[in-house]
């Protein structure tokens, strides 16, 4: 910035400055040190001293901030000397713990966890030292201590004898999951008992813990049903089919009929993780009718918050009920996927200058996301269908999903495409008007979603059409315009990894194209990159893709050509 011509003497903003403030300005104030030298020689350690002796003098003398450092070294201290560490600095940490501030109870925390995930620390010594301190630490007052602990304890459980589990871990369970607990230690309460789970037998399950866990599920608050309903899959899995059928799913029976639309949704989600360790009969005969009256009953109120769940986990649904369906309610369940797809504003269609509201604008959002839900889950439905099924049942749904008013939506149908094209397999060319649709978009942020799997889906297209780069072939022009388009977009626009990443997808061209095509179309846009202004990392990349294309050039004179180019 011009200072003299930004602010000088003779502009009205100087003159309105009285003499203090000028003096203020000019003078050059020293910035205060932010430790005092006492302070620095408090904080300052032998650089002689082992880690070992290092965490330990910390512990005993350092301040706060040393002791959280000294705290976050556990893990280190276990991989590189674990005996010094479990006879030293274990006992300090445990000692001083229980009087300590909540950031460094925090911190211990966190490296108990992360020292159990790397198996660090011998059950017998975590049970001994760390187990009462855990269990006390749970029951804080704190919330963020008390998480981070509950957090360690649940990566533990699994390493756990079953007598301590029944002992210590099952007491704890029961104490928090009382109705006069807290919301949170009852949703604790949850966790502890689905992490246990996987420990015990399933008839000792359904006596012992299954009563907690029922009352959990119809538990007062609508947090803790949400809770308990995302462990049930785990009950279902450790207990032979007929036990989950005559325990887990009655009661997700009843929380899909919950008030609330959140404990629904969760029942939906699992019900989806519950059904393929139910009885096949019964996932016939009661789950599928379940989930299509909760189907149907979703589209009875258009405002109702159950769409976008239902939107949401339709696709995880398809899939692990495809198999026990018959071919009259899999077209049922495509034909609701398209009409779910298309969920518009019925009451506002035909109104284009209605006046936005709280309320519509709350529903037209809401209406938009359960379009990019179900543009999320379209790969699971052209898995339902087939390559066979797709241009019959699915591709005007997918036409519609991207040519979508909302970016979101046709972002979410351009970052699944490639999926589309690996599950269509030999009828993916079916598909390629809608590729086209995408590149023509002129949408950063689509093509971002295009652009990571470029190189996959023109080598599906290739595969489709049986072209290879050896083989005489008519090529794929339809294709060379929109990609055109697109690295244009990209070019101009400041985001040079998206542009890179559009030109390094050019290289797999060679599969697509013929030579005249190649030679005619993409090589004067990679030359144009490499000698034009742009970032060293697209020149790269451009370079890298016209060698592959050079290299794919059945004629001479055209291989020379772009060589002489190049020299030049």
């Amino acid at each position: 910035m011009d200072w003299d011509c930004g602010f000088s003497t003779n502009s009205p903003e100087f003159l309105q400055l009285g003499t203090e403030e000028m003096e203020e300005l000019r003078s050059e104030k020293t910035v205060k040190a932010t430790k005092s030298p006492e302070e620095i020689e408090k904080l300052t350690v032998d650089e002689t001293l082992s880690p070992i002796e290092k965490a330990d003098l910390l512990l005993r003398t350092g301040q706060e901030v040393q002791k959280v450092y000294a705290v976050q070294q556990l893990p280190c201290l276990l991989e590189t000397n674990r005996d010094q560490t479990l006879n030293k600095i274990v006992p300090r940490i445990c000692g001083n713990l229980p009087s300590a501030s909540a950031n460094i109870q925090t911190a211990a925390g966190r490296s108990l966890g992360v020292a159990l995930s790397r198996n660090l620390i011998p059950t017998h010594i975590f049970s001994s030292s760390f187990l009462p301190l855990v269990i006390r630490l749970i029951n804080s007052r704190d919330p963020s201590v008390s998480s981070v602990w509950l957090d360690a304890l649940l990566v533990a459980v699994p390493s756990l004898t079953k007598d301590v589990i029944r002992r210590d871990i099952l007491s704890l369970a029961v104490a928090r999951s009382q109705l006069s607990q807290t919301v949170n230690s009852r949703k604790s309460g949850c966790l502890i008992f689905g992490a246990i789970a996987q420990k015990f037998e399933p008839f000792w399950l359904k006596r012992e813990v299954f009563p907690q866990v029922k009352s959990l599920c119809q538990d007062v608050d609508s947090e803790v049903r949400i809770t308990m309903c995302s462990q049930l899959h785990i009950f279902a899995k450790c207990m032979n089919p007929e036990l989950a059928k005559s325990c887990v799913l009655p009661e997700l029976t009843e929380l899909t009929n919950d008030e609330e639309p959140a404990v629904r949704e969760a029942a939906l989600e699992s019900i989806a993780n519950v059904v393929s360790h139910l009885p096949v009969e019964t996932v016939r005969t009661v789950a599928v009718p379940l989930v299509v009256k909760i189907f149907q009953k979703s589209l009875t109120d258009v405002s109702s918050p159950d769409l976008t769940g239902v939107a949401r986990l339709l696709g995880k649904l398809s899939h692990q009920l495809k198999d026990v369906m018959t071919a009259d309610l899999r077209d049922w369940f495509v034909k609701f996927y398209c009409q779910l797809s298309r969920f518009d504003d019925p009451v506002n269609e035909g109104r284009p200058h209605s006046v936005a509201t709280p309320t519509t604008t709350v529903r037209n959002g809401m209406r938009t996301e359960c379009r990019r839900l179900c543009a999320y889950n379209f790969p699971a439905m052209v898995q339902m269908v087939g390559g066979g099924g797709y241009v019959v049942k699915l591709s005007s749904t997918h036409q519609d999903l991207a040519t979508d008013d909302s970016p979101r939506v046709r972002h979410t149908v351009a970052s699944g495409y490639h999926e589309v094209v690996r599950l269509l397999g030999d009828k993916s060319m079916s598909a390629v008007g809608i590729y086209q649709k995408l590149l023509n978009s002129k949408s950063v942020e689509v093509l971002q979603g295009l652009a990571g799997h470029m190189t996959e889906t023109l080598k599906g297209f290739a595969k489709s059409a049986n072209l290879s780069p050896e083989t005489k072939h008519p090529g794929i022009p339809e294709l060379i315009g929109p990609l055109i388009t697109a690295e244009g977009v990209a070019g101009s626009c400041r985001q040079w990894r998206l542009h890179e990443q559009i030109v390094t997808g050019f290289s797999s061209l060679v599969h697509c194209l013929t030579t005249d095509q190649l030679y005619n179309k993409i090589v004067p846009i990679l030359m144009k990159i490499i000698t034009g202004k742009y970032v060293r990392p697209v020149k790269l990349a451009s370079c890298q893709s016209l060698a592959v294309v050079t290299r794919h050039l059945r004629k001479a004179d055209q291989r020379s050509a772009v060589v002489d180019r190049l020299s030049r």
